[in-house]
């Protein structure tokens, strides 16, 4: 492979030549050898086009991409794109839909899911040009927050025990320093302090630093958060 400058991306393949690829925006490219990564077929075979149908880019109007509006008796799990990994979002889906399916979780009306596939598909077009590969797109974090509240089981970070356990560790920490720092400086005096004394006052410094971590760590380890 001869590549005479930084390979950049381009939009989508419209048709060929003898020796060129044109592009959706008219722009030709000379090619010697073409390598079709296409994947996979995105697609439903074994479903009538009236429960599920894939529109044009690959577009599919599900429901915060798992349910069909029109049959919310299925669902589709992991038929996403995220800027992350698609294996938690495929677990919080599918707790999800066994919520939903048992009757623990309500879906909205058909009205306000295809509200919701409309707005979805809006902001897209606003942060990707028309693609099949940008169809299915969302951000990791927001999403999975969003499917989190239909199960209810986001959790309250300001109250959570992670930053309750990180707070007491900064404290502890924190005060460590900040006395032996006052311990160094009330010993010192105006007459500074000599090498030995130094090294000294910093032994004692990290024993009791990595003594208070150590005994913190026992008292109110993370296996608690658990």
């Amino acid at each position: 492979l001869n590549v005479k400058e930084t390979p950049r991306f381009q939009d989508d393949i419209d048709t060929f030549t003898e020796d060129k690829v044109i592009v959706k925006s008219g722009k030709s490219f000379d090619c010697d050898v073409l390598i079709l990564c296409t994947g996979y077929t995105f697609g439903f075979p074994y479903l009538d086009k009236t429960i599920i149908n894939i529109e044009k880019d690959h577009e599919v109007p599900l429901y915060k991409f798992v349910f069909p509006p029109k049959n919310p008796n299925i669902a589709v799990i992991g038929s996403i794109q995220p800027i992350g990994s698609i294996a938690p979002i495929s677990e919080i889906q599918a707790r999800w839909v066994t919520q939903v399916f048992v009757g623990n979780a309500k879906l909205p009306s058909e009205k306000e899911m295809w509200k919701d596939i409309d707005l979805k598909r809006r902001v897209m077009k606003k942060r990707y040009f028309a693609s099949e590969k940008h169809t299915m797109q969302v951000d990791f974090v927001k999403y999975m927050d969003e499917i989190a509240i239909m199960v209810g089981c986001k959790p309250n970070l300001w109250k959570d025990e992670y930053f309750r356990y990180a707070s007491m560790k900064t404290i502890a920490i924190w005060s460590t320093v900040i006395f032996m720092a006052g311990l160094v400086t009330f010993c010192s005096g105006s007459a500074g302090m000599s090498p030995l004394a130094y090294c000294s006052y910093l032994t004692i410094f990290f024993f009791i630093f990595s003594f208070i971590l150590m005994w913190f760590d026992f008292e109110y380890n993370m296996t608690t958060i658990i």
